[in-house]
Formats: C-alpha cells, sequence, structure tokens
C-alpha cells in the first residue's frame, strides 16, 4: 500500500509536526530523535525548523536542498491523532 501524500504539515512546538494526510488522517510527527542527526542538526535553529515546505505533490516536506522527509517516512512514524472529517463533525 502507498502511503498517503501529504496536504497540509506546521512545525508544532518542541520539534513535533502537524500532518494532515490526503485521506483525512491527522498525524503528530516527533522529529526531536532524528536532531542528533548531523543532516537534521540545523533544524535545531527554530526558524529553519518553522520554514519547512510540502514537496509537489505531498510526496515529503523538506526545509532546503539537504533536509527532507518522505510521505512514507511520515505516515508510518507519525502518531496518528484523528480524522479530520470526525473532528469537524464534533466541533459543529
Amino acid at each position: 500500500m502507498k502511503p498517503p501524500r501529504i496536504r497540509y504539515a506546521e512545525a508544532m512546538p518542541e520539534y513535533q509536526l502537524l500532518l494532515l494526510f490526503e485521506n483525512g488522517t491527522l498525524g503528530l510527527y516527533n522529529l526531536l530523535p532524528k536532531l542528533n542527526n548531523p543532516i537534521y542538526a540545523p533544524l535545531k535553529d527554530e526558524v529553519l525548523f518553522k520554514a519547512l515546505k510540502i514537496d509537489g505533490g505531498g510526496y515529503g516536506i523538506s526545509w532546503n536542498e539537504d533536509i527532507d522527509l518522505s510521505e512514507k517516512e511520515c505516515w508510518e512514524n507519525s502518531k496518528k491523532i484523528g480524522e479530520i472529517s470526525r473532528l469537524i463533525a464534533q466541533a459543529a
């Protein structure tokens, strides 16, 4: 099964990423463990961390030419926190 693509991403406190996948699932990805890896260490700079972009077609998230995460990594390693349609219905 192909992982769903990313439709929305937002940098959250404590190096978390709030993600909305194309299937309506919301996920929370914890980037903190990766910050010890030299590739991801520059994201300790909060300005850079918040400057994330969704790659074309939702196939990942990137910060610059050297730092990115695939949609597969985000899907498989994010904590699923609900579905947007269910949350909207509950708020109504």
